[in-house]
């Protein structure tokens, strides 16, 4: 359902609701959009679904969203590399007073 957006689900959904004949290639779509949303919302009418909670649904987290968290991940990783180097650094550090004496 990822590929698909809001106009789609509302061209394709509001005719049949309407009472129009189900196209045989838009018959599968059909249903498949209804699995959608009665999975989601727990109807399977587009008109009880408010528009931006059905694009919100289909397109997924918000791209500012997603790059703040690969954001984060990835200072993680480098605070955690540097604590990696200093431990390494300490542990070199007292081998070479234990080579000493």
């Amino acid at each position: 359902m990822k590929a698909l957006d809001v106009v789609e689900f509302y061209n394709v959904l509001l005719p049949i609701e309407a009472g129009e004949e189900v196209k045989a290639e838009q018959k599968e779509l059909s249903t498949s959009m209804k699995e959608f949303l009665l999975v989601e919302f727990g109807t399977t009418k587009v008109s009880e679904v408010a528009k931006e909670s059905l694009k919100e649904r289909l397109d997924g987290p918000a791209l500012i969203e997603r790059i703040a968290h690969r954001k984060a991940v990835a200072i993680g990783a480098k605070k955690e590399a540097v604590a990696k180097g200093q431990i390494l650094r300490r542990e070199n550090k007292s081998a070479s007073h234990l080579k000493d004496s």
